[in-house]
């Protein structure tokens, strides 16, 4: 929030000390908010940027500022490097309803998908949030009035609305163990995807409050995935039939970020209550009045 992106490098002889590696500051540190951050799959490549409307690709290594594609018309909410082809493409999504596609190489936009007269099946809400598939050019993003659509980015053509939340969508992960995904948003709901027929195969719910903003599918299990709360929780799923495997619970605020430590088998959780949980997945978590709060 304070328009400054670092790089931090950490010592070789004590990895729990961080020296700051560069700072980029040739670009968005002197505009607005820093909405979104990337790093390419196969390079120092950086991208950022947010609320000028602009996309700043930087240098990782060095902090120099190498480029910046414009074009959006609102505030860009996402971007990434495309994940099927090494990062040849960047997918860039923003409030002026489109998702972009651009050539970081030529600084040049190769497609603008959104919805049009032969389209009309698609976002009519700034687009907040996608997922990109690992071996397909299958965007499915979610916009800020809670619907899902998929599209694909070599062609730029629109397929159609996958489902629908009640609120904003937070967050889409795809399945690398089956053709399917999952999407989570502001409402006690998790959509599961079947991409073979692009329709929405199950939805687990959870009592009528709260809500999701962060699915990960494991890589310890990728028939499974993780989902955290605003209601300070975060859960274990199997995308095969949607059954709940487990509940930690110990935040006492909304979740803002996890991830699982595959190395150690952990699963690490950071919450607004300024607390840092870390969980022993070998071990079933101790149970609690009304942990079966799902249907």
């Amino acid at each position: 929030m304070n328009n400054v992106l670092r790089i931090w490098q950490v010592d070789a002889e004590n990895p729990q000390v961080l020296k700051e590696k560069c700072k980029l500051e040739n670009g968005p540190a002197e505009s607005d908010d820093i909405l979104f951050v990337d790093w390419h799959p196969k390079g120092n490549a950086v991208l950022c940027g947010g609320k000028d409307y602009m996309i700043w690709l930087m240098n990782g290594a060095t902090g120099d500022f190498l480029a910046c594609l414009s074009g959006h018309e609102a505030e860009v909410l996402a971007a990434k490097f495309t994940v099927a082809n090494g990062g040849k493409q960047i997918i860039s999504a923003g409030a002026d309803k489109t998702l972009r596609v651009w050539s970081p190489a030529n600084q040049k936009c190769l497609h603008v998908i959104k919805k049009s007269k032969a389209t009309q099946d698609f976002h009519q809400a700034g687009i907040n949030v996608f997922a990109l598939h690992h071996e397909q050019p299958l965007v499915v993003s979610g916009d800020l009035d809670g619907v899902v659509c998929y599209s694909n980015y070599q062609t730029g053509e629109t397929g159609g609305t996958l489902g629908k939340h009640d609120d904003s969508v937070e967050c889409i992960a795809f399945c690398k163990s089956a053709p399917c995904c999952v999407s989570v948003g502001m409402n006690p709901v998790i959509n599961i995807y079947n991409l073979k027929d692009s329709k929405l195969r199950q939805q687990v719910k959870f009592g009528d409050f709260g809500g999701f903003n962060k699915v990960v599918f494991s890589e310890l299990d990728p028939n499974l995935f993780y989902v955290s709360s605003t209601l300070g929780h975060v859960t274990i799923i199997d995308v095969r039939n949607g059954d709940v495997q487990r509940t930690y619970r110990g935040h006492a605020a909304p979740i803002n970020d996890f991830l699982e430590v595959k190395e150690h088998k952990l699963l690490v959780t950071a919450g607004d209550d300024f607390v840092c949980n870390v969980y022993d997945l070998t071990k079933e978590p101790k149970s609690q009045p009304g942990d079966k709060v799902y249907e």
